[in-house]
């Protein structure tokens, strides 16, 4: 029994690639104009007392991103100004600063202008939240198309606290500014899916993406999930979509392997499609493979296709989301495999030669030497060690909401 009712086993982890985890994907390409500016110099800092600069780093766990937020007109005004690159119109840009406040009328917005405070360029007003914890402001779909000469990049702080008040005081750390590299601009602060998908396990066992089409960047906004869980997957089309990972030892050395997935159509009982596959042939021993092959949905662990058989095609539907687990390990006479559908176990496979993995090949996703999958991927979690029928059905139970 899992302690506490169905969680995601995290423990022993090789890989991890989440559709749902926005920072799964390394994000579109950036220039980092600014990075964290030190407020303490090269700003007109010394008007209202109650501002304080570089109090403390934020902490690793932001609170929360505010975003987009607007409010009336205030009181009184307070200006910063600092050095930045010129404006490109033609460039999309981010520009974040971290704030705390216990000022309940506080707000902020930027403006760029030339050194002559000319062809001001004013942001939307920002309020954020007088609880005293920090929070990450952000602009982030900024285009400059009235001044494309700017020399400064300046923040307007507006307040309604009296001087020195300290329940009125605001903290401010890390203002930074992010170009955008790529030529379509984002929409709203969404992130790029196209450049890979990243293992959130922290081994570095990343994923590549070739040919992804169903990668679009309405995924993921600045590490935030903002998507329907209907579309928290990447797209195979079942011609030449794939992700590959590099070989590591890790992964020959793993003895789990999670997979959910959906089909939008079944090979033919004659022919195969992989799913996932880490080996030189679909046909040679020593690989690691889930495969729907000839009319059955089969999983080997340095075997080849025609090991366990974990389902038949017939009794699995399309457009309709899988989990998948098969387990390995080397007995001390040999390999038993053991498969699970949907957090059932499924059957148990032993092979008498201790076909242990030791191929040096890359491991794909969606793809193989045999065929091509036609349909989408979410998650793929990779173990060091044999997960029990307890984990997996845990897994199965805390992830199947998603779906």
């Amino acid at each position: 029994m899992i302690k506490g009712g169905p969680k995601i086993i995290n423990d022993g982890l090789v890989l991890c690639l989440d559709a749902h985890d926005a920072k799964s994907y390394a994000g579109e390409p950036t220039t980092n104009v600014v990075t964290n500016t030190n407020l303490d110099t090269g700003w007109s800092k010394g008007y209202q007392s109650n501002i304080v600069y570089n109090d403390i780093e934020p902490p690793l766990g932001i609170d929360s991103q505010v975003v987009g937020h607007t409010r009336g007109s205030s009181s009184a005004y307070w200006y910063s100004y600092g050095d930045y690159a010129p404006q490109d119109p033609s460039v999309v840009y981010v520009v974040s600063m971290y704030v705390k406040t216990l000022d309940s009328n506080f707000r902020i917005a930027f403006y760029t202008a030339d050194n002559s405070e000319t062809g001001r360029y004013w942001s939307t007003y920002i309020t954020v939240p007088n609880d005293g914890k920090w929070h990450r402001v952000v602009w982030p779909s900024f285009t400059n198309p009235s001044n494309s000469q700017s020399d400064s990049l300046s923040f307007n702080f507006a307040y309604n606290g009296a001087i020195g008040d300290s329940s009125t005081k605001t903290w401010f750390c890390a203002p930074q500014m992010e170009a955008k590299s790529y030529a379509t601009p984002f929409v709203d602060g969404s992130r790029s899916a196209t450049n890979g998908w990243v293992d959130r396990s922290g081994n570095s066992n990343n994923g590549t993406l070739t040919n992804m089409i169903g990668t679009e960047v309405t995924h993921y906004r600045d590490g935030q999930v903002i998507m329907p869980v209907a579309n928290s997957y990447l797209d195979f089309d079942g011609s030449n979509d794939r992700v590959q990972i590099s070989h590591s030892t890790q992964l020959n050395n793993a003895k789990s392997w999670e997979i959910w997935f959906k089909i939008d159509s079944f090979p033919d009982t004659s022919t195969y499609d992989s799913v996932f596959s880490k080996t030189a042939n679909w046909n040679q021993q020593g690989g690691i493979l889930l495969s729907l092959i000839y009319g059955n949905l089969r999983f080997s662990y340095g075997g080849y296709w025609a090991d366990l058989t974990i389902e038949s095609i017939s009794n699995m539907n399309t457009n309709t989301w899988y989990q998948v687990v098969g387990t390995g390990e080397y007995t001390g006479s040999g390999i038993l495999m053991k498969g699970y559908l949907n957090g059932v176990y499924k059957g148990s496979l032993t092979r008498t030669a201790a076909f242990v993995p030791t191929n040096t090949n890359a491991l794909y996703l969606g793809f193989g030497n045999g065929g091509t999958m036609n349909g989408q991927i979410a998650i793929f979690r990779v173990y060091e060690q044999t997960l029990t029928a307890a984990e997996v059905l845990s897994n199965y139970n805390a992830t199947k909401g998603r779906f």
